[in-house]
């Protein structure tokens, strides 16, 4: 909703989210073209998002400290609340809803065509709105390097106003694509991804 809230709505909703990879995502579901290739790589999967956000149905950020179980506070309005980080962005929530994704949710769907966001297990993380273009500010409110688990309060505050904003580009912060360590490889499609299927089933 955006109703009466201009500036600062003294409505607060809070989610929590289990990502285990360390990268979440805003989603427009109804427009969020999910499926990618039965065998994709995270190549395909930067440049599909990367598309996507161009055509205002995702917004995705690395969240820098490998995953975890994020606290995210999303607020109605506009402030001027800063942290360790902040980028803004618009999307387009044409049915009036936006939901908050994690990576294994975004990789199932690009995996397997049948396989529906959001997932069973994050259905309950919506957020109503407007259906009209949207500006999202998000505030990283600690710092990624830090112990997380010393950290007390939300981990993200999202602020949505009408408008539009640009400079986010695919997936925010992303480092693996640009490191030199064979060893921060996001996880690929495959067995993994079959595995996961057949276990939540």
């Amino acid at each position: 909703m955006f109703t009466d809230c201009p500036t600062m709505s003294p409505e607060i909703i809070t989610l929590e989210i289990d990502a285990e990879d360390g990268i979440l995502a805003l989603l427009a579901t109804s427009a969020y073209r999910s499926f990618v290739s039965s065998d994709w790589t995270y190549e395909q999967i930067l440049s599909h998002i990367a598309a996507e956000t161009a055509a205002r149905n995702i917004l995705a950020w690395e969240c820098g400290d490998g995953g975890n179980v994020y606290r995210l506070e999303v607020v109605y309005g506009t402030s001027e609340v800063q942290g360790h980080r902040t980028i803004s962005g618009t999307i387009l929530p044409s049915s009036g809803q936006l939901h908050l994704c994690s990576y294994t949710a975004l990789t199932m769907a690009a995996q397997f065509e049948d396989e529906v966001l959001p997932a069973k297990d994050e259905e309950h993380l919506v957020i109503n709105v407007e259906a009209v273009p949207t500006r999202v500010r998000l505030i990283q409110l600690y710092d990624p390097a830090s112990d997380l688990r010393a950290f007390i309060g939300p981990h993200f505050r999202i602020e949505l106003a009408p408008g539009e904003a640009e400079g986010w580009l695919g997936v925010a912060w992303e480092t693996v694509s640009t490191s030199a360590s064979t060893t921060a490889e996001r996880p690929r499609s495959g067995l993994g991804g079959l595995l996961s299927r057949l276990w939540r089933r």
